[in-house]
């Protein structure tokens, strides 16, 4: 489970550096893939096998309470989703992308602090 939560930081660092230094990147890549149905499937199965990992792996970490707070979040974040539906998950993309310019660098930067204290707390 170790390794999967440092491949998931890791690929989470390295998409927000490039959203940090190029966000349209990213912008172009989520509004060409946003209406497929797959993707609020894989949004949720990622909160749900990554809350579940930090859940398990909260003991053997430097911040125990920090990772289970992350990681129940992330299971509630995944139920809010699964809850929700599809029609609610694409006006919440729709809405990202048009204020795109605002906001992409922002949760980018945010990105590279959480994947940087994931890989902290774990090694």
């Amino acid at each position: 489970m170790i390794f999967i939560i440092t491949l998931f930081a890791t690929c989470v660092l390295v998409i927000s550096i490039i959203g940090v230094i190029k966000p349209l990147i990213i912008a172009d890549a989520i509004e060409r893939h946003y209406r497929r149905p797959g993707l609020h499937y894989v949004s949720i199965l990622v909160r749900v096998i990554l809350g579940a990992g930090l859940l398990l792996l909260a003991e053997d970490t430097r911040t125990p309470l920090v990772v289970k707070t992350l990681a129940v979040i992330l299971l509630l974040t995944a139920m809010f989703e699964a809850i929700k539906g599809r029609y609610v998950f694409k006006k919440t993309v729709r809405w990202l992308l048009k204020y795109q310019h605002l906001l992409l660098r922002s949760l980018a930067i945010f990105g590279v602090l959480f994947a940087t204290f994931l890989l902290r707390t774990l090694y």
